[in-house]
């Protein structure tokens, strides 16, 4: 019998073996100490399904502020990582997902994305003690005893006190019909609207309500009818998207009239997409909505931007290629939110995940006061006793099919006292929106500055403005708007136009290459801040017009926009009016690069194929200078600031110049008889050329385009 062991299979096992268990430790402590730098938490929402987008703009929010949190450095050394949990927006599935994420290591839940789903979820996260956050469900009864639940946005109960003192102190309205469909988001709207109307002076007349274990199409075609028979009343939806969708859909086409007020329910993505479906909207944008009024907690991130907004709003079309949706603008917020909480927490090897989540759960409940608040891209977040956001709730409008905000705004006095659980009335403060439009005639660029013909379109309602105090941040000699060059008041809206013709400074970024691509920007300011007023401007589009109508020879625009700010030290509101502008690289090619590629030619063939003419190659060289100094004069007319083409120009300068010296030295060397040293004479002349080409793209490379 054979030998199947011996000493040199022996030493190969204990080797194999030894690296097993090396491998097996590596990768035991590679995924001890990984975790040791990785902070989870839990994202409940539909991530399947028929509410499959709700959930996908969830994760967009989220992912936008951790990756930023993350790319700074994390939470202090450490990285933020999610775990994500499908509840299919059904309350079953949402107490499983709940269940799960209480048995994994994660520090809080960010959601769930409805009201029937975060109330399920909520009974396992209050017995689990796990800190949850939403925001997107606006239900009471979410946070209501349950002291382990956090919502971002307004409650329905803050909502609907705004929208029922709107009503009747701004619309005259003293009569709703509430519609409420029969689930927990419905019962919330309407028990909180019947709680605040004998105080707003409102009478309900009557309460219509929407069963979904029964069909739909006859109950909405019932209630419909009876909404006819009322006359001067406000109709009050307190249902989801897609009923309000359907709702609104009859009533007009029994061409029943009446003022349409909601919450976020008929403001969010899930109205808008439904409301998009109809043949007759997509025909007529606003044929079914225009007019209608509803809250919308993001209209001041979204339309009334702050700095932070703006920056999130082109991180997410830069990195989407479509605007950015209120669903994840609320859960950007909510991350950062929870962000700035962990910044707080002290994690260390013997802190326990119970204790972790209870200091988490705490620090949430402390931020109770303005001072403490959170700056999210929505407004400022601090809670109330309950857990809700308080927090401005914005007002929108349906106009053309899009929801703009509307031409008053109530946002919370910082200075007033609001430590009660519910905004009172007292805590508001008046804000004026101006909406702008833009019309730009004419631009003339030069070197580092801009002519700017502009024609700024203000409308607005409160007749207290005075656009006397708006000043140009950027203009070159400082001077005022002026006086309208016409003023109109058109349905209730006073429309001011004013004329500018100004210089205005243009800096631009020479670490990079901007040269192709150029910003122009008119800033203007108003200072309202000793005005019993303020505003808020709204851009309402800039008009695009053909390029040929712009003094810009050789560029070409990219894409003009507006938007509003707000600058909070100096407690002044801000426009911007954007150009974004580029090279027109076919008249560039042609004005440029294709004249200098043959004038190369023409360089080459003077001491290669006609050098012993020297007469004949001087005057060509001379032809090849004179035309590239008249090329180079026509570009500096277009020209902004130095550009790679200026080192095209000097570099066919230079190859001039060596043409000429190659010329210069093949004739003395023809003369004096030593043809041999022609060739070399030429070889040299092809290397320089080649390496002055080599250096121009060298040089291009450096550059980002």
């Amino acid at each position: 019998m054979k030998k199947r062991f011996n000493t040199k299979n022996g030493v190969i096992v204990s080797l194999l073996v030894i690296l097993t268990i090396l491998l097996g430790a590596g990768n035991q402590y590679f995924r001890s100490h990984t975790n040791e730098q990785t902070l989870y938490f839990g994202v409940g929402g539909p991530f399947t399904g028929k509410y499959e987008y709700y959930g996908r703009e969830m994760i967009r929010g989220i992912e936008l502020c951790i990756d930023q949190v993350n790319a700074d450095g994390g939470i202090d050394g450490k990285l933020l990582k999610f775990i994500k949990g499908d509840d299919r927006n059904v309350s079953s599935f949402a107490m499983t997902v709940a269940s799960n994420f209480a048995k994994k290591d994660i520090l809080f839940v960010l959601g769930h994305y409805s009201s029937q789903a975060s109330v399920a979820a909520g009974r396992v996260y209050m017995k689990e003690g796990i800190p949850a956050v939403t925001a997107s469900a606006p239900a009471d009864i979410i946070t209501k005893n349950n002291e382990w639940y956090f919502r971002t946005i307004p409650s329905a109960s803050q909502q609907t006190e705004l929208i029922a003192s709107f009503a009747s102190n701004q619309l005259n309205m003293k009569s709703f019909i509430i519609v409420y469909a029969k689930d927990i988001l419905g019962h919330s709207l309407k028990d909180a609207l019947t709680n605040v109307a004998q105080g707003a002076g409102i009478k309900i007349e009557k309460a219509f309500d929407i069963d979904f274990e029964k069909p739909i199409p006859p109950q909405i075609f019932k209630i419909c009818k009876q909404i006819k028979a009322f006359k001067h009343c406000a109709v009050f939806l307190a249902v989801k998207a897609d009923i309000a969708a359907r709702l609104i859909k009859k009533l007009k086409l029994m061409n029943i009239n009446v003022t349409i007020l909601g919450t976020n329910t008929i403001s969010n993505e899930g109205f808008y997409r439904a409301i998009q479906d109809m043949p007759l909207e997509k025909a007529i944008p606003g044929y079914y909505t225009d007019g209608i009024v509803a809250t919308a907690s993001d209209i001041f991130g979204r339309h009334l931007f702050n700095d932070a907004s703006i920056l999130f709003n082109k991180q997410y079309y830069r990195r989407y290629k479509m605007p950015s949706t209120s669903i994840a603008a609320g859960y950007y917020d909510a991350t950062l939110t929870m962000v700035e909480v962990l910044r707080q927490v002290e994690f260390s090897e013997h802190t326990t995940l119970v204790y972790l989540r209870r200091f988490i759960n705490n620090v949430l409940a402390d931020i109770k006061k303005p001072d403490y608040a959170v700056n999210g891209i929505c407004g400022d977040i601090f809670f109330d006793n309950k857990g809700n956001a308080i927090k401005s709730v914005g007002l929108g409008q349906y106009y053309k099919g899009k929801l703009i905000p509307y031409h008053q705004q109530f946002v919370l006095n910082m200075n007033s006292d609001i430590e009660k659980s519910y905004l009172i009335e007292s805590a508001y403060k008046e804000l004026s929106v101006v909406k702008v439009k833009t019309t730009i005639c004419n631009l003339n660029i030069k070197k580092n500055a801009f002519t700017a013909h502009c024609i700024l379109t203000f409308i607005y309602k409160n007749k207290n403005i005075d656009f006397s105090n708006i000043v140009f941040l950027n203009q070159l000699s400082p001077v005022s708007l002026g006086q309208p060059i016409d003023e109109q008041t058109v349905d209730g809206f006073i429309h001011k136009r004013y004329g500018i013709d100004l210089t205005f400074k243009k800096s631009a970024n020479t670490t990079q290459y901007t040269f192709n691509r150029q910003i122009l920007t008119i800033s203007l300011k108003h200072s309202s801040s000793q005005k019993p007023y303020e505003i808020r401007f709204m851009p309402q589009g800039v008009p695009t017009y053909n390029i040929n109508k712009f003094n810009i020879p050789g560029w070409k625009f990219a894409n003009i926009y507006s938007y509003g700010n707000f600058d909070k030290e100096k407690k002044e509101p801000l426009f911007h009016i954007v150009a974004n502008i580029s090279r027109n690289y076919v008249d560039l090619h042609i004005k440029c690069l294709i004249p200098g590629v043959l004038i190369l030619c023409m360089l080459l063939s003077v001491y290669i194929i006609c050098p012993t003419i020297r007469t004949n190659a001087v005057i060509i060289l001379m032809a090849c200078l004179g035309l590239n100094y008249l090329l180079h004069v026509n570009f500096k007319e277009v020209q902004i600031d130095n550009t790679p083409y200026d080192v095209w120009f000097m570099f066919l300068y230079v190859m001039i110049f060596i043409s000429l010296l190659m010329v210069l030295m093949i004739s003395a060397l023809k003369q004096t008889g030593r043809t041999k040293a022609i060739n070399w004479v030429k070889l040299l002349g092809s290397i320089l050329h080649l390496g002055g080409l080599g250096y121009w793209y060298y040089f291009l490379k450096g550059f980002d385009y």
